[in-house]
């Protein structure tokens, strides 16, 4: 999906308009979109989170999505009351005229008294901000933050600039965002990345032409991209044609890494998993259908023998690093791999034995680094450290001819054809330990049945946060639930997985 800027949306609602769909219908339809989002979304919130809804609306489009949404939401039951940051008189347009349209139930207030139990809608701004919030609107947002409400905006945070992400003063702090239209710049990279939360897209219907010519800041991975990956598997299929899979991993300080990612693998679809681990290892209690093969060396990998590199032969995909230690045998078994012509997905401490003089690797790869690994391994291979996070995925994806996935709360997957995808589900559920190497299973999962290198890593990461997305308490929430979750995730995706 095209991601815009926020000064190139309003361009093209601009010519939504002028292709004969009027301000008023397009406020309505983001109003109702965003209220059924609103509601799915608290209907998976715990019930003292659903006393009473407090739209907060500002004099522009934004403020008038706020009165569509208060009267949407007042129809379908809930409490709900609207604060105005303007009198009445200064709203225009179309937000003039659904404010007409707010029933008498609905009060309409200058301030409000909130208290944890409130659901806050923040439609105070929008994507129009350039600058930092202004008094009023700057207190209104400051008070929210304080509150310790469940926040939601439309559009975006506001105080956040959809054009770069920035926030120069007060900016919300969103549990969910609703974004209308199309996706904004503002929230996939710098601070609004961090501020939106949960993210959901609201289809309002914008002209079709005035999309295709628009400028473009990239390209993101929603649902609609990955349910059409997510097919039927053939028929007359069995587990050796849905995928073999190696995972190499597992030290005494992690033993449980590797067994995360060779179920992950299971679950995304290879037919056929083994785990190798050093002998020392304990089996942990993993899944019957897993293959463990303790091979040599107590403590740490050793040395591949030729039988053994020879057997991987069979493998569609390996995957090496979880739980790996930085141990110079285990070092050299990871540029034994890099060398051979097998798929690899190279993670952790795998991403230490990456050197110039392994590269150019004759077989497709993936590489999973966080922000840190990745400018590492930048400076190891003699590229420069782009400070913006798409620069630095693309550098190193130029630099090794690998899918890179770069991982964080916004995880971005670059292809060695130039492009650059971010990924659009997650939360900060995920920061705990193990769902870095279920992530890596997963990517092998998925290439391994027959997607593409970029493809597979694309899926992965979105059905890895939607799963995270899920979770009932972010903070309970442990790797072993990010695995539970799997399969729901992918049968809400498509009907097919």
């Amino acid at each position: 999906m095209k991601v815009v800027s926020g000064t190139t949306m309003r361009q093209v609602d601009a010519a939504t308009i002028a292709a004969g769909l009027s301000d008023q219908v397009l406020m309505e339809r983001a109003g109702q979109g965003a209220t059924a989002a609103i509601v799915a979304f608290l209907a998976n919130s715990a019930a003292s989170h659903r006393r009473r809804i407090v739209v907060y609306a500002g004099k522009g489009n934004n403020g008038g999505d706020g009165y569509v949404i208060a009267r949407c939401l007042s129809e379908k039951g809930y409490d709900v009351a609207l604060v105005a940051s303007h009198e009445s008189s200064a709203l225009t347009g179309a937000a003039a005229h659904h404010a007409r349209l707010l029933p008498t139930t609905v009060p309409i207030l200058t301030a409000y008294s909130l208290s944890p139990d409130c659901v806050v809608i923040d439609c105070l701004l929008g994507t129009g901000i350039a600058g930092p919030a202004r008094v009023p609107v700057s207190h209104l947002i400051r008070e929210i933050n304080e509150a310790g409400c469940l926040v939601i905006a439309i559009d975006i945070a506001s105080g956040v600039n959809a054009d770069d992400g920035s926030a120069a003063g007060e900016a919300i702090r969103a549990d969910l965002t609703v974004t209308i239209g199309c996706l904004k710049t503002g929230l996939l990279t710098g601070e609004g990345a961090k501020l939106r939360g949960v993210l959901r897209l609201v289809d309002i219907g914008i002209d079709p032409q005035a999309l295709g010519v628009a400028e473009s800041a990239g390209e993101a991975f929603t649902a609609a991209e990955a349910q059409a990956l997510l097919g039927r598997l053939p028929h007359g299929c069995h587990k050796v044609t849905t995928g073999c899979v190696t995972v190499f991993g597992g030290s005494a300080l992690y033993p449980s890494a590797p067994f995360l990612s060779g179920e992950a693998a299971l679950r995304c679809g290879a037919g056929l998993v083994t785990v190798a681990v050093p002998t020392a290892i304990p089996v942990l209690p993993v899944p019957r259908a897993l293959i463990v093969q303790q091979r040599s060396g107590p403590q740490t990998h050793r040395a591949l023998a030729e039988a053994e590199r020879a057997a991987l032969t069979s493998q569609d995909v390996i995957a090496v690093g979880p739980g790996l230690t930085r141990e110079p045998e285990a070092v050299g078994m990871v540029q034994q791999l890099l060398s051979t012509e097998i798929k690899l997905v190279v993670d952790a401490d795998a991403l230490v034995a990456i050197s110039a003089d392994l590269l150019p690797k004759q077989a497709p790869w993936v590489l999973t680094p966080h922000a840190g690994e990745c400018a590492r391994l930048i400076e190891r291979l003699g590229g420069s450290w782009p400070e913006d996070r798409r620069e630095l995925a693309r550098e190193l994806s130029a630099q090794t001819g690998a899918v890179v996935v770069l991982k964080g709360p916004n995880t971005i997957v670059a292809a060695p054809d130039g492009s650059v995808t971010w990924n659009t589900t997650g939360t900060q559920a995920l920061a705990t330990g193990g769902t870095g190497d279920i992530l890596t299973g997963m990517i092998a999962g998925f290439w391994a049945g027959g997607l593409a290198a970029a493809d597979a890593a694309r899926l992965a990461t979105f059905v890895h946060g939607s799963v995270a997305e899920s979770a009932i308490c972010q903070r309970a929430f442990i790797a072993d639930d990010l695995l539970a979750g799997l399969a729901p995730a992918l049968a809400a995706i498509s009907p097919f997985a």
